[in-house]
């Protein structure tokens, strides 16, 4: 019984996990899912505001920010 739960902690490979045997892509699919969040409610703030030009390179920047994080999160899905 115990040999199978020590089997369990070893992770498949380890480039996609982390310590004990956790996956990073849980983590790294953060990046894209809050940058992409906050874009729109950058969007939605630059009507309300006098001089929106900052929100606007906000939000732009927020997708910028998204892309690459969504790649990173796709290399190290486990599938």
């Amino acid at each position: 019984m115990t040999g199978g739960l020590h089997q369990a902690k070893h992770p498949v490979s380890a480039v996609l996990a982390g310590p004990y045997g956790h996956p990073f892509q849980p983590f790294v699919v953060t990046v894209p899912v809050g940058a992409w969040a906050a874009s729109p409610v950058f969007d939605i703030a630059s009507r309300f505001v006098s001089g929106p030009g900052f929100l606007a390179r906000g939000s732009s920047r927020l997708i910028a920010i998204g892309v690459p994080g969504a790649s990173a999160a796709a290399m190290v899905n486990g599938g």
